[in-house]
């Protein structure tokens, strides 16, 4: 079976003093070029570095964004109260990244406060700046928009961490972030005839899913043909998640709940997820995404994470689940997309799962493929002259197209197990040429995509003798 080049769009905002131009595709191969290009404290130099620790060798095409001139950044305040009864190691995280500082005993809070500011300043790739007023810390996101608001400070993440004795830290967590880019101008700069696989968006605002989900309709239609999917993940409650999932209803998007205490910002899980998705779909789409892990990234703390009946209810709804074993690796439980009800409002499983829309995705490619590599010049035949059509006359017809098709379908079959029931697809295939359109062979066929093996259920009865 044929193996399709890959290409991962992903969409960012810059950082300090980055070389790149807004709204221009940059393929990037490493994250020490994306951090050139973008800056080393942007969301992008993170979101490629994520990307690149799972799927180094697939094409990367990154389209930075201007910032929204009328956005706000998003700030969070720590405040520090009483002073150290002695000497002791502070740990501090601003989303996943660790700082620690040396408190000597007596040590008040202005104090403290002052010097985790020359600390995380002091770090070129940081995503924020850090400012005290006395015992007042405040840290606010480098760039604008409702992404700062997920970045969560700690100062307990893990089990072993403390905070100083005698000293105590009161966090208010980002939550007045506004503003995101505008995605239409890095939209426009995509070419309408090559085929983009993955899509990567940080942003989760009704506005820019609207745009994306517009683009995807017409690459997914017949008249384009070159679909991909949009990889996002989103900061929130169980709640707020099934309602964003059942108003987006699109086979077009698979978003990665991240809870409400993740430590890893939500655009790097977006990354992990694109790169999961799109290195090992393209290895074998019909094969499940579970327990692939999304590398170096921190989910929510012990005590905070989902319970397996959440995953459920997410999943339900169109968002993609994740599991956080005892080495606190993430790992993807389940990926769907949100896709929920048809076109006249019934419930509708169709597209529900994401292996089965790239299933299909390269079932359509793959035809495609093959008739565009065997049958470029062909004369086209009604098919009422018996033994006409052949190779040696160029010439194909209705029966030929069948014949085509099953071979093709029983490659899918029996070589990539992709899809399955032979016989039935065998069945139910038909073929005619045209009668308006003279040039035109109509198939019409019915594949069935495999499933995935999900769960084992077992009802055991013993008997004692």
């Amino acid at each position: 079976m044929p193996v399709f080049k890959q290409r991962t769009v992903m969409f960012g905002q810059m950082g300090t003093s980055p070389e790149a131009t807004v709204n221009q595709i940059y393929q990037v191969i490493t994250g020490s070029e994306a951090k050139t290009l973008f800056g080393q404290d942007s969301m992008l130099a993170g979101m490629v570095a994520a990307f690149r620790k799972i799927n180094p060798y697939q094409e990367l095409l990154v389209i930075p964004l201007a910032e929204n001139a009328g956005g706000v950044a998003a700030t969070s305040t720590v405040t520090i109260s009483g002073a150290a009864t002695r000497s002791y190691t502070q740990v501090f995280y601003v989303g996943d990244v660790r700082y620690t500082l040396g408190v000597s005993s007596a040590e008040d809070a202005t104090s403290i406060a002052g010097r985790l500011v020359t600390v995380i300043n002091n770090n070129p790739t940081s995503y924020v700046t850090a400012s005290n007023v006395g015992a007042v810390l405040t840290l606010t996101c480098k760039w604008k928009g409702e992404t700062g608001n997920d970045i969560n400070i700690f100062t307990r993440y893990n089990r072993d961490d403390y905070d100083s004795p005698g000293v105590s830290f009161a966090i208010v967590q980002n939550s007045n972030g506004s503003g995101n880019p505008d995605l239409q101008d890095g939209i426009d700069a995509l070419d309408s005839l090559t085929q983009y696989q993955g899509f990567v968006c940080p942003y989760t605002d009704t506005t820019n899913m609207d745009l994306l989900r517009s683009e995807l309709d017409t690459r997914w239609g017949p008249l384009s043909q070159r679909d991909g999917r949009v990889f996002c993940a989103k900061k929130a409650g169980v709640a707020s998640l099934n309602s964003f999932a059942l108003a987006r209803n699109s086979q077009h998007f698979a978003i990665m709940d991240i809870t409400e205490n993740s430590a890893s910002p939500s655009w790097e899980w977006a990354a992990s997820l694109a790169a999961d998705v799109m290195y090992y779909g393209t290895t074998d789409p019909a094969r499940p995404f579970q327990t692939l892990e999304l590398k170096d990234i921190k989910g929510a703390p012990e005590g905070q994470r989902r319970l397996p009946e959440d995953n459920e209810t997410l999943l339900r709804n169109g968002i993609c689940s994740h599991t956080i074993g005892t080495d606190n690796k993430v790992r993807i439980e389940h990926a769907v997309t949100t896709y929920n009800l048809n076109q006249v409002g019934a419930e509708d499983y169709a597209y529900k799962e994401l292996n089965t829309v790239l299933q299909m995705s390269y079932y359509r490619r793959s035809v495609i493929n093959h008739f565009q590599v065997k049958y470029p010049r062909h004369k086209l035949s009604s098919g009422l002259d018996e033994g006409v059509a052949s190779q040696a006359s160029n010439i194909i017809d209705p029966k030929t197209g069948i014949s085509e098709f099953m071979a093709h379908y029983f490659k899918m079959v029996y070589t990539a197990g992709l899809f399955e029931d032979f016989q039935g697809y065998k069945r139910d295939i038909i073929s005619n040429k045209n009668s308006q359109k003279r040039g035109r062979l109509d198939v019409f066929d019915q594949p069935r995509p495999i499933d995935q093996f999900r769960q084992l259920a077992v009802r055991s009865a013993f008997r004692l003798l």
